[in-house]
């Protein structure tokens, strides 16, 4: 995974090396599974269906690069901002699955704080490793904000500046009050969506709208009508 990452050389080399040996450990660990996946099939014991069974062996370990392909594609390009949050995320989430071999947690981890730091800094972006976030998600812009706990769904759309917060500093609800956005979600540049609240699929949130309620599903949100509270044109020179 050939990424540039401009000025930030230790995210550069921190990726390229977990990438490698994801490849390779993630082809053997497939095979393996494969296998198992087969063998089960013929266990007249097991209730789960076998051809249920083999597909989730044949894909589990693929699911970290292909979520990685997908967000490139959805980003335009491993040199957009939102391509490399969401790799720095995807990269966490994994870390803390139990794909990974035991020797690959503190290096992976260290190359983790490293690059999601670099993207804190530099794009002022939070993409939490704990948020839940869906396929082929776009980031089109930066100084975007995430809930450790929010939920963004397949190919939604963060613009510039989007916030999605809890609505008060209550550390014991602070886990549940966290937006849930469902499928294909647009938010429009600089939004904030915060508290316990879902979108419903498809809904569209206009620029510098705040969200407090739940929006129904294909919905519209606009922000009022600006209006003229004082006549200006004798403060003109």
């Amino acid at each position: 995974m050939q990424v540039n990452w401009g000025q930030g050389g230790l995210c550069d080399m921190t990726m390229m090396k977990v990438a490698s040996t994801v490849n390779s450990d993630s082809n053997q660990a497939a095979s393996n599974e494969a296998a198992q996946a087969a063998q089960a099939a013929t266990d007249p014991t097991d209730q789960q269906p076998a051809k249920r069974r083999l597909v989730r062996a044949l894909t589990s370990r693929l699911s970290f690069l292909d979520l990685v392909r997908e967000d490139r594609d959805a980003n335009y390009g491993y040199g957009q901002v939102g391509f490399r949050a969401l790799a720095v995320h995807r990269l966490g989430v994994w870390l803390d699955s139990d794909e990974p071999a035991a020797w690959m947690k503190r290096p992976g981890n260290l190359a983790y704080g490293a690059a999601s730091g670099y993207i804190a800094r530099h794009y002022n972006i939070e993409l939490p490793r704990t948020a839940k976030i869906g396929r082929r998600v776009h980031i089109a812009g930066q100084s975007v904000r995430v809930h450790d706990h929010a939920v963004v769904g397949d190919e939604c759309v963060l613009r510039q500046g989007v916030v999605l917060g809890a609505s008060d500093g209550d550390p014991s609800s602070f886990e549940t009050d966290a937006p849930k956005l469902g499928r294909r979600v647009s938010v429009g540049i600089n939004s904030v969506l915060v508290g316990d609240i879902t979108v419903g699929d498809g809904a569209a949130i206009g620029p510098t709208v705040a969200i407090l309620r739940d929006v129904p599903a294909g919905a519209l949100v606009i922000p009022p009508k600006p209006r003229v509270l004082n006549d200006m044109s004798g403060y003109v020179r």
